[in-house]
């Protein structure tokens, strides 16, 4: 009995050695892949490459904000007041379409007496990005229209403005400052009476104004 006893032993003994043999390597092999994973082998600077990474890889309108629509007030050469509201929109860096006019009823205003309408829309390169401050340049369309009054007057035109200057922008509000020409394809008005009449010729260019107020929202 005791022989056989020292057989299984001897024997169960030897099994367990062969096995902790086969299996060491596994072990070994998975504590050097856990190693490699650890965070704490991860270099030091990592996290600041990727935050730089992240920066340069920003938009340029996230730098001082995306701003994509503003509303102000434009002051310029156009009828009938020289005053109009105007709207702006920037789909995109280095374009802005804006679209401008005012209304006057009957009796409203100098001059002419009766309504008033003038609508207009100018597309704007701009320099500058985002909200930078730039030099720009814009070209449009102005259509100005008044109803005959009670002296027989009215009036139609269609002046084409090309103007440039400089958009002073902060991260809301906005300045635009530029000048150009504009040019009359169509002036339709009464023939002149009277002693004394101006009637100008849609061949002559004539001077253009850029001066905008706007908010940006």
């Amino acid at each position: 009995m005791t022989n056989y006893m020292t057989h299984v032993i001897g024997r169960t003994t030897r099994l367990l050695f062969i096995g902790a043999a086969l299996w060491a390597p596994r072990f070994a092999t998975a504590d050097r892949q856990g190693d490699l994973i650890k965070p704490e082998t991860e270099p030091v600077i990592a996290p600041e490459i990727a935050s730089d990474a992240s920066k340069d890889d920003r938009p340029a309108e996230s730098l001082l904000g995306a701003r994509w629509f503003s509303a102000g007030v434009r002051f310029g050469i156009f009828p009938p007041v020289l005053t109009a509201l105007d709207l702006t929109i920037r789909p995109q860096n280095h374009f802005a379409f804006s679209a401008y006019g005012i209304y006057l009823p009957n009796g409203v205003g100098l001059g002419n007496g009766g309504r008033r309408l003038m609508l207009a829309g100018n597309l704007t390169v701009e320099m500058a990005e985002a909200r930078r401050s730039g030099w720009y340049f814009s070209t449009g369309i102005t259509y100005y229209h008044a109803s005959e009054d009670a002296r027989g007057f009215y009036e139609t035109s269609v002046s084409l403005p090309v103007t440039g200057g400089y958009l002073i922008k902060s991260a809301k509000f906005e300045l635009q400052l530029g000048a150009g020409v504009q040019f009359m394809p169509v002036d339709e008005t009464p023939p002149c009476v009277g002693w004394i009449c101006l009637k100008l010729y849609s061949n002559v260019p004539l001077p253009a104004i850029d001066l905008v107020f706007r908010y940006a929202f």
